[in-house]
């Protein structure tokens, strides 16, 4: 058996494990249980990333740049759909031939 010694906040410790003590486990219990998930995935047992940075409107760069080249393509008229006075029409349009380059 190996002791291993983490050194943390006490309000950090006793948030943990009131929480864990609503799963019903302690604290020992739930890294045991880190470590061997750990073991299993080869690696943290959940993503660890930067959260991506944001405008002022709450959107990435890459959906600002999507938003942007999809007003150009529809001002070319590409991927642009008519406007439809019924369901009926709308499905029909989305399963013409003309829409499909297969």
């Amino acid at each position: 058996m190996s002791t291993i010694q983490v050194r943390i906040t006490d309000e950090d410790k006793e948030e943990a494990q009131k929480i864990l003590e609503a799963l019903g486990l302690d604290l020992p219990t739930a890294i045991r249980m880190f470590l061997k998930q750990v073991q299993q995935n080869k690696g943290l047992p959940f993503e660890v990333a930067l959260e991506p940075e944001r405008d002022e409107n709450g959107l990435t760069k890459e959906e600002v740049e999507a938003i942007i080249q999809a007003q150009k393509d529809a001002e070319k008229g590409i991927n642009v759909s008519p406007a439809f006075d019924n369901i009926e029409d709308a499905l029909a349009f989305l399963d013409s031939p003309e829409r499909h380059d297969d």
